[in-house]
C-alpha cells in the first residue's frame, strides 16, 4: 500500500525578495492527513492533495482561502449578492474538499508530474523524471537510467531520470523539488516548491500524523537557483 502526500506551493516575483524567502523558509514540508478515513478504502495507492499560494512575502495561505478571497472580490462586480457569493464559496471549497484525498486502484492510474512508482516484491520503487511537457524551468539533466533502453521513451535523451529512493514497508520517504513558469493566460512568471511524501504503508491502517511523527528516512532533493 503505498501512500502519498502531494503539496505546492505557489508565489510571484514580489515574494522572491528576502522577507518572502524567510517566510517560505518556515513552510511546513509534511501536514495531518485529516480527511482520510482509516482503514483506508480499496486501492492501491491513496494521494492526498495540498496546495497553497504565498499571496505577498510575509503571508502563505490554503488554495481554499485563496479561493474565498478572489471570488468575494470578483462576485459582487458580476452582480451576486452577499448571499450568493457566501453559497458559491461553500460550493466550491466543498468540490475542493472531494478531491484532496483520492484512492486509486492501481498505481498505474496515478499521474503525479516527475514522479513514476513502481513495486518490488514488499517495496516501492519511486523514480525521479524530469518531464518536459509538463514543468517549468530550469530543464533538468543527469543521470539517464533509461538512457541506453531502446523500449523507453527516454532512450538516448538527455534528461533527469532515477531513482529517488526505494521504500520498505513502513519507511517514509520525501521528495523535494522547484521550478519557474509561465501562466497560461498572461504569461507572468510564477514560482512553484513541490513536495511528494510517501510511505509505503505494511497494513491499511495508519495515524493522520504519519508524515509528523519523525523525519523521512529518505529524503531527495532537486533545488535550482530560481532566477
Amino acid at each position: 500500500m503505498l501512500l502519498i502526500q502531494s503539496i505546492t506551493l505557489v508565489w510571484h516575483k514580489e515574494s522572491r525578495g528576502a522577507s518572502g524567502a524567510e517566510t517560505r523558509a518556515r513552510f511546513p514540508l509534511a501536514y495531518p492527513i485529516e480527511e482520510a478515513a482509516s482503514p483506508l478504502p480499496p486501492g492501491e495507492a491513496m494521494v492526498h492533495t495540498l496546495c497553497f499560494y504565498q499571496c505577498h512575502p510575509g503571508e502563505i495561505i490554503t488554495n481554499r482561502e485563496e479561493c474565498r478571497r478572489g471570488l468575494e472580490q470578483y462576485l459582487p462586480r458580476l452582480g451576486f449578492s452577499r448571499k450568493q457569493v457566501s453559497a458559491e464559496i461553500a460550493r466550491r471549497q466543498r468540490e475542493m474538499g472531494r478531491v484532496q484525498f483520492l484512492a486509486y486502484p492501481d498505481h498505474l492510474n496515478l499521474n503525479l508530474t516527475n514522479l513514476s512508482f513502481r513495486p518490488l516484491e514488499e517495496s516501492w520503487e519511486i523514480v525521479f523524471r524530469w518531464d518536459e511537457q509538463r514543468s517549468g524551468l530550469p530543464y533538468r539533466r543527469g543521470r539517464n537510467q533509461d538512457y541506453n533502453n531502446p523500449d523507453s521513451r527516454l532512450y538516448r535523451k538527455d534528461c533527469l531520470n532515477e531513482t529517488a529512493f526505494v521504500l520498505a514497508p513502513g519507511q517514509t520517504g520525501r521528495l523535494i523539488w522547484n521550478e519557474r513558469d509561465r501562466g497560461y493566460d498572461d504569461g507572468i512568471w510564477f514560482y512553484r516548491l513541490n513536495v511528494c511524501n510517501a510511505a509505503a504503508l505494511p497494513g491499511r491502517e495508519f495515524p493522520p500524523e504519519v508524515f509528523l511523527l519523525r523525519e523521512p528516512d529518505f529524503v531527495y532533493r532537486q533545488l535550482a537557483e530560481l532566477y
